[in-house]
């Protein structure tokens, strides 16, 4: 009987060890040089991770919020699907009351407004199912390009609105590969704050 238990909890780990390695781990990222809202050239970091299963897997795959970066900036987008950013339709970041203006430089008075988005050719509503090539779409302005956080003070700008979507392409590699994504942004050439 004792026996027979301690088959049926190593067989239970061994199928807990083996379902648990069927997904693949990605990294997707973008590493991109454009104009912040005050006019000054900076670099961009556009990542996000996914767990990707087989198809005949009963798991969907699934994906982490699409993080966007601004060189010389703390200020980081977070975009999720609408269920989960409450605001507009895809793939969302909403504004902050405080530290965001709409596109008619209004300051934004609830967490409702779409201030940047991402979206790739046939419309994708999950991070999941993004393709290689997207397209970003900001149209909000910071409130302030900087704050003052105790005795630093931190800047808080980042990619310039724009009618027209920002077009990028992504690269995808194995989460824990060689090449585990862009290079550090360059924080030694930002002005001193």
């Amino acid at each position: 009987m004792v026996g027979l238990r301690c088959f049926r909890l190593g067989l239970l780990a061994v199928a807990t060890t083996w379902l648990s390695g069927c997904a693949s781990y990605y990294l997707h990222y973008a590493s991109f040089s454009a104009t912040n809202s005050s006019g000054d050239p900076r670099e961009f970091h556009l990542t996000w991770k996914t767990a990707e299963y087989p198809s005949w897997w009963i798991a969907s795959n699934e994906a982490t919020p699409v993080e966007l970066k601004t060189q010389c900036s703390k200020r980081v987008w977070k975009m999720m699907p609408a269920a989960d950013s409450g605001c507009g339709k895809g793939i969302t970041a909403c504004g902050q009351p405080g530290l965001d203006l709409n596109s008619q430089g209004q300051p934004i008075t609830s967490g409702k407004t779409v201030c940047v988005s991402i979206s790739d050719s046939l419309h994708h509503d999950q991070i999941a199912d993004l393709g290689s090539n997207v397209e970003v779409t900001v149209s909000c302005f910071p409130a302030t390009t900087k704050l003052q956080q105790g005795d630093e003070t931190v800047g808080t700008d980042y990619l310039r609105a724009s009618v027209v979507p920002y077009s990028i392409q992504t690269r995808k590699v194995p989460l824990y590969g060689l090449n585990s994504g862009p290079p550090p942004l360059d924080e030694k050439s930002c002005p001193q704050q």
